[in-house]
């Protein structure tokens, strides 16, 4: 199914001897192969037993990788590689806690320093560089190997809404005895922002 070096992306890896340089390689990974299925997991960590009933769309974690091999004077070999991460995941409501659709859509550009550049003063904290006037997150390979879990999983934390929301017009829940004021109002009165003035929780 894949060509060569492509192979050990399954395993998480790519080893830099198996890869040709100037040429291009195309892997492509998704939640069928267990590590994958780690990253899909832990965006929907959030959800418990009762969500997982709700949910209508089954969450899918893709990847599309491009990869390269490259050689220059200043930088040696090193290896580029551009990604697409793409599908979605359920994770609750910041507001009222409902099971959340969230669809996945984010490019990656990173390359590969060999780890000597890592104690080079001009590298050492530099988390981006510009090669051929494209802006790259820098990576080190380390013992020949560029390791995928790591870019993948950075990545696809990225990818996701940090502060999802199934409507922008939630209510969420009252903040005092937890009723879901998208479809009843709190009857307690006495509360004093209900229920007329609503404070949204987490809002």
């Amino acid at each position: 199914m894949y060509p060569n070096s492509a192979a050990h992306a399954v395993d998480g890896t790519i080893k830099l001897n198996k890869l040709q340089s100037d040429k291009e390689e195309i892997v492509k990974l998704d939640d069928s192969i267990p590590w994958v299925k780690e990253i899909l997991d832990e965006l929907e960590s959030g959800l418990d037993d009762d969500d997982l009933t709700k949910i209508t769309i089954p969450g899918k974690f893709k990847v599309d990788l491009l990869i390269s091999k490259r050689h220059s004077e200043e930088y040696k070999d090193h290896v580029i590689v551009e990604g697409k991460i793409t599908g979605g995941h359920n994770t609750p409501c910041i507001r009222c806690l409902v099971p959340t659709h969230i669809t996945l859509d984010h490019d990656f550009l990173t390359v590969f320093f060999h780890p000597s550049f890592e104690t080079n003063p001009d590298y050492a904290e530099t988390t981006h560089i510009y090669v051929k006037d494209r802006d790259y997150e820098l990576y080190f390979f380390d013992k020949g190997e560029i390791n995928l879990k790591e870019l993948i999983h950075e990545n696809g934390l990225l990818a996701t809404e940090p502060m999802p929301v199934h409507s922008e017009d939630c209510l969420g829940l009252c903040a005092h005895c937890g009723i879901d004021l998208n479809f009843e109002k709190c009857k307690k009165r006495n509360h004093p922002e209900c229920p007329q003035k609503i404070t949204l929780v987490n809002s």
